[in-house]
C-alpha cells in the first residue's frame, strides 16, 4: 500500500489539505482545492489528506468546513445547497479562489499519479461515511483508483465504525488530545486499527514514554513545514501531515 511504505522520516509525510493556505513562488494555494492538491502531489509526499462534506443532494465535496464563510466569505453551509447550487453560488464570487472539487474528481486525479500516491479522506461530519464509501467504491469500479490508495480517517467513532464494518478500506483513528486517548486506543485494539493520527501537541516529555509503547503506527498533524518536524520523535511515529510540502 502506498501509505505504508517506510522511507526516511523527513520524506514520509502527507500534504495536509493539499497545500494548506500557503504562498509558493508568488502563487497562493487555498486548502482542499484542485490546485493545492496538484501542487502537493508534485512534492515528495506519500499522499494528500483532504476533508469531506456532503451537499444537500449527498454529493461528497472537498472542504474542511461545513460553512463557506472562512474560505469563501459566504454565509451558507454546504449541507444546505445542492451541488449545482454550490457551483452556481461560487461562480458568482469575486474571490480568487478555486472552486470546491468533488471527492470523485480528486480520487480520479490521485489514481492517475505515476507513483500511485495515496489519499487520506477525513470524514468530518456525522452520517456521511456511507456516501463517502459509495463514492470511493464507484471510483474503484470505474478503474479510476486502486483500493490500496485510499485511507479513511475520522475523530468520530460512529463514522469509523461504519467504515470498519464495511471492511473495504484501511482506517485511521484521529486523536485530538489526552482526554480521548484511552477510549480511542480501546477502539483501535478492538477493531485492530493499526494507524493513529495524533495532534502533534500530544507529544510531550510526560506522554512520550507511554506513546512510545503503543503498537500502532502514528502520524502527527500538522506542521507548517518540514523544517518544523523534530528530529527526535519516538520510533513508532512514522510521519507527519504538513501544510507546505
Amino acid at each position: 500500500m502506498p501509505f505504508k511504505k517506510q522511507v526516511s522520516r523527513v520524506w514520509n509525510h502527507w500534504g495536509h489539505r493539499g497545500i494548506c493556505n500557503q504562498t509558493i513562488q508568488g502563487v497562493h494555494y487555498v486548502e482542499n482545492t484542485s490546485p493545492s492538491i496538484q501542487k502537493a502531489l508534485e512534492g515528495p509526499v506519500i499522499g494528500i489528506e483532504c476533508d469531506i462534506q456532503l451537499t444537500k443532494d449527498k454529493t461528497p465535496v472537498v472542504s474542511h468546513d461545513r460553512s463557506l464563510s472562512r474560505i469563501y466569505k459566504l454565509a451558507q453551509n454546504i449541507e444546505e445547497l445542492t451541488f449545482s447550487q454550490l457551483n452556481t453560488l461560487l461562480s458568482k464570487t469575486k474571490a480568487d479562489k478555486a472552486p470546491i472539487p468533488t471527492l470523485h474528481e480528486i480520487l480520479e486525479h490521485i489514481g492517475q499519479t505515476k507513483q500511485k500516491k495515496a489519499i487520506n479522506i477525513e470524514i468530518k461530519t456525522p452520517n456521511t461515511a456511507n456516501a463517502i464509501l459509495s463514492c470511493c467504491k464507484d471510483a474503484i469500479n470505474k478503474n479510476l483508483i486502486q483500493k490500496e490508495q485510499i485511507l479513511l480517517s475520522s475523530f468520530n467513532l460512529d463514522e469509523l465504525q461504519t467504515c470498519v464494518t464495511d471492511a473495504t478500506f484501511e482506517v485511521a483513528i484521529l486523536i485530538e488530545d489526552e482526554s480521548t486517548l484511552q477510549d480511542k486506543l480501546e477502539h483501535a485494539n478492538k477493531w485492530n486499527v493499526q494507524r493513529l493520527h495524533m495532534n502533534k501537541n500530544m507529544i510531550t516529555s510526560t506522554s512520550r514514554p507511554s506513546i512510545t509503547q503503543l503498537s500502532q503506527d502514528i502520524f502527527l498533524y500538522s506542521y507548517q513545514s518540514l523544517s518544523e518536524i523534530p528530529e527526535d520523535l519516538p520510533p513508532n511515529i512514522k510521519g507527519c501531515f504538513v501544510d507546505n510540502t
